[in-house]
Parts: structure tokens; C-alpha cells; sequence
């Protein structure tokens, strides 16, 4: 049981990094107004 336990983990480890950029990615947008695409600038302006 312990042993299917830990590849479930190792399974998911990834996809739950994936998913919780783009969360951050998300909330980024929408909360803070950061704008995400094709070409961003970042500039002193």
C-alpha cells in the first residue's frame, strides 16, 4: 500500500507544478494586470 502510495506522489508531482504556475499565471493576469503574450515588453516606461 505505502508503495503505491509514493508512485502516486511521483505521478503527480509534475502535474501539480504545472497547474499551480498557471494558476499563478492566472491570478497574475487578472489581479495584478499583467498582460502575458505572444510579445511582452518590459520597459522603463
Amino acid at each position: 500500500m505505502a508503495d503505491e502510495n509514493s508512485t502516486l506522489v511521483e505521478l503527480l508531482k509534475y502535474p501539480v507544478a504545472i497547474f499551480s504556475v498557471l494558476l499563478a499565471l492566472i491570478i497574475g493576469k487578472y489581479a495584478l494586470g499583467i498582460t502575458f503574450g505572444l510579445v511582452a515588453e518590459i520597459s522603463t516606461d
